[in-house]
């Protein structure tokens, strides 16, 4: 009787003190609703919701209440769900494809998307979603999103999608400013070493008090070459060629 009665506090418990969600049922739904948002990942929400420390999210904080106060089984019972959700990978394609969103809105809105002239500017978005610290308001929704994300995403995330904005402004760059215009062989290889002048940037390679002349010398893809990380410059040389 004792054993029965303390398993009927703990649902009344939870469904006073964990919002709406009042039942296993109810956890299951709000849970696949979570999973469906691509909010987060199913690795990331179940480790919140089996966590000691109240979740700081809003949607994930009544399924975190309502855990604490059920009895052994109902727990016994979600954790099956939260296991089997983590082991599909629909969810972290879900969550991948958020953070893409979110980061994608972030780093081109209408009034000033991505171009040679804010590399440096949308490069320190990326180092402000990679950072470990909450950034300013207008970074955090991206940067809580890829810190939802499993590490496996996470790469992801960080090369194909982050970096790789870059090296299309680059490829962009290249193709139009360079490959478009009818240079012979020695002033498209000194377009190329023009671009990839890191220790004097803004300059000719063979000349460091001169700039190149124009964009197709490499004045502009160096901009965008000298701002990035050496990963994605790796990637810039083989557009190259």
């Amino acid at each position: 009787m004792r054993v029965i009665t303390a398993s009927i506090f703990a649902i009344v418990w939870a469904s006073v003190h964990a919002g709406d969600i009042a039942s296993l049922d109810k956890f299951k739904a709000e849970y696949a609703s979570l999973m469906t948002s691509g909010s987060t990942s199913a690795k990331s929400a179940n480790a919140a919701i089996t966590g000691a420390a109240e979740p700081e999210a809003a949607t994930v904080e009544p399924l975190w209440s309502w855990y604490r106060a059920v009895d052994a089984s109902h727990k016994a019972l979600a954790k099956q769900v939260m296991d089997q959700a983590a082991s599909n990978p629909l969810s972290s394609a879900l969550a991948l494809a958020n953070f893409q969103t979110t980061f994608d809105t972030l780093l081109n809105p209408k009034a000033a998307p991505l171009d040679k002239s804010n590399v440096v500017a949308k490069l320190a978005i990326v180092t402000a979603i990679l950072g470990d610290s909450k950034p300013v308001a207008a970074n955090e929704a991206a940067w809580r999103a890829y810190h939802a994300l499993d590490a496996d995403s996470q790469a992801v995330a960080k090369t194909s999608i982050m970096e790789g904005a870059f090296v299309k402004l680059f490829e962009k760059r290249w193709k139009a400013d360079v490959l478009a215009k009818t240079l012979t062989y020695p002033a498209l290889m000194a377009a190329r070493a023009n671009t990839i002048n890191v220790q004097h940037a803004g300059k000719k390679f063979d000349d460091v008090k001169t700039a190149p002349k124009d964009a197709a010398a490499g004045l502009d893809t160096n901009k965008v070459y000298v701002a990035v990380s050496d990963s994605m410059r790796e990637q810039m040389v083989r557009i190259m060629g």
